[in-house]
């Protein structure tokens, strides 16, 4: 808030002004504006809920960030697949690489996956 005295030479009513900025969020302090690190490609956003992944905090296997793994999570897997090895995985799909993280979603990957499912 900035504030600025109002010209009052009287003084009586010993007002002022306040103005308020709002800046756009910043998350990552990259000195780049949130929307525009999305729309520009410079951060993804799995869930699409305007914040870069970075920020987020992801529970392992819950590709919305709706709080629970579900089949909507289950078909983001099934996008993610690569098999044995490493390569290298979006931070979309890096949600799905469990402990310990071995670079790939594989099937021991969707084993723990199952065991997590907890939704239709």
């Amino acid at each position: 808030m900035i504030g600025a005295r109002l010209h009052d030479p009287a003084e009586i009513n010993n007002a002022g002004a306040a103005y308020f900025h709002a800046f756009p969020a910043d998350c990552n302090d990259n000195s780049i504006a949130d929307t525009c690190d999305i729309l520009g490609s410079t951060s993804d956003d799995c869930n699409v809920n305007g914040v870069p992944d970075e920020c987020d905090v992801f529970v392992p296997g819950d590709s919305d960030g709706d709080g629970d793994v579900d089949l909507i999570d289950f078909a983001a897997l099934q996008t993610c697949f690569t098999g044995k090895g490493p390569v290298d995985l979006s931070f979309c799909c890096s949600v799905f690489d469990f402990e310990p993280p071995d670079d790939d979603v594989d099937l021991d990957d969707y084993a723990t996956f199952f065991a997590l499912l907890d939704g239709p």
